[in-house]
């Protein structure tokens, strides 16, 4: 009996015994499993294995802006699975400033270094794995324009001043210049438009002086640049002399008086005649014949005893 008690007792404690060892191997077994996973976790987020690349936009300026000034501000918005380390803002493909390493990513423009026109905005984003990546490309107008307030000059080139012009195809013509640009050249006459603005140059326009009276006439020409600026030229008068077409009489000379300049002699003065185009003398007449021109006062002889009609004929150009 005693015998049989002592030998159920080993078998209890060889049994106790597995079952110790049972649950001491799954618990090293779990430990083995935690270290093993913390290591593969470490592996999986070393610098090494991180491929993937991070991703970047430009957000200001938007594309097709026009900007201007010593203060443009571009931003971009970068991330990454990881972590970003630094964006790069570029302009025309030169970096602009230095790499930004902290968010909000932004670069101040002072575009009066840039010329006006058209610019491109790029910026490049990297990781804390050295993979990069490029945005898509914003192209922004720049434009500096600084108000131009410089008068252009104008002057006529032709005629020249005190010419006699006649017929249907008169050239008038003008030099104009500007330190920007010349806008137009609009030509007058009397202070009239004459013709369309003349856009280039040689400044030109067509005068048909036979649909102008005949006299003296005033050109001048206008240029403005593309500004707005504008300049009045000097006036330049001529003189339209269509005699063909001319069939204006001058005016009668009026006041005609006589008085003795000697005893053989008489001095004639009148009040001068005028005519649209010019009165080159008067032709003066006793009883009838024809003495002499002259262009203004007269002098003559004459004999006493007799009776003298005198009278005066003015004479056109």
């Amino acid at each position: 009996m005693f015998r049989s008690k002592t030998k159920t007792n080993y078998k209890l404690l060889g049994l106790l015994a597995l079952i110790i060892l049972v649950i001491t191997s799954i618990w090293l077994s779990g430990c083995a499993g935690v270290v093993s996973g913390a290591s593969s976790n470490s592996a999986g987020t070393s610098p090494g294995s991180d491929t993937t690349p991070p991703t970047v936009s430009i957000t200001s300026p938007a594309a097709g802006a026009t900007v201007s000034g010593t203060a443009v501000i571009i931003s971009a918005t970068a991330s990454d699975n990881v972590a970003v380390a630094s964006v790069q803002f570029k302009i025309d493909g030169v970096n602009g400033g230095s790499p930004v390493t902290t968010a909000p990513y932004t670069y101040t423009l002072n575009t009066n270094t840039l010329s006006n026109g058209n610019h491109i905005l790029t910026a490049v984003v990297i990781d804390t794995s050295g993979n990069s990546t490029t945005s898509a490309v914003v192209t922004v107008s720049v434009n500096n324009t600084t108000q131009d307030s410089t008068l252009p000059t104008v002057s006529i080139t032709s005629p020249a001043a005190g010419a006699t012009v006649s017929g249907s195809a008169v050239i008038v013509s003008a030099s104009a210049t500007d330190n920007v640009a010349v806008a137009s050249v609009q030509f007058q006459l009397d202070g009239v438009n004459i013709g369309a603005k003349d856009l280039v140059a040689p400044y030109t326009v067509m005068w048909d002086t036979t649909k102008s009276t005949n006299g003296a006439h005033t050109l001048r020409a206008i240029a403005t640049d593309t500004s707005s600026n504008s300049t009045t030229s000097a006036s330049v008068t001529v003189t339209v002399n269509n005699s063909s077409t001319d069939i204006t009489p001058p005016t009668v000379p009026t006041g005609l008086t006589a008085g003795a300049a000697s005893s053989s002699q008489i001095s004639l003065s009148w009040n001068a005649s005028t005519d649209n185009i010019g009165v080159t003398g008067y032709q003066i007449f006793r009883n009838g014949i024809k003495l002499a021109t002259s262009a203004s006062t007269f002098l003559f002889g004459w004999r006493a005893g007799g009776v003298n009609f005198v009278y005066l004929h003015s004479r056109r150009l």
